[in-house]
């Protein structure tokens, strides 16, 4: 729980950097408008795009992390079964 709320500060503090840097960039542009929209156009293309690789990565991380925790559960039902039917038929000796 804690990783993904260290990530969501992360994504968070990036965004919030993009727009004050955009924000200061419009402000001390050396260009013109349609040169500085263009820019900010292909500056938010390019924030989208790492949006997206990184929750692909944490969609990723989470579905791995699952399949380990089912594969682990799965391990250790069938040792207690196994430790269970030992158990059983141990007692059926003794009878």
């Amino acid at each position: 729980m804690e990783n993904s709320n260290s990530t969501g500060k992360i994504v968070g503090a990036l965004m919030i950097g993009t727009l004050v840097g955009a924000a200061i960039g419009v402000l001390f542009a050396p260009h013109k408008g349609s040169k500085t929209r263009h820019n900010i156009a292909n500056g938010a293309k390019d924030l989208a795009n790492s949006a997206k690789d990184l929750a692909n990565d944490v969609k990723h991380r989470v579905s791995s992390g699952y399949d380990e925790l089912v594969h682990q559960a799965e391990k250790a039902t069938s040792y207690a079964d196994g430790q269970a039917k030992a158990i059983t038929n141990t007692n059926k000796q003794k009878m």
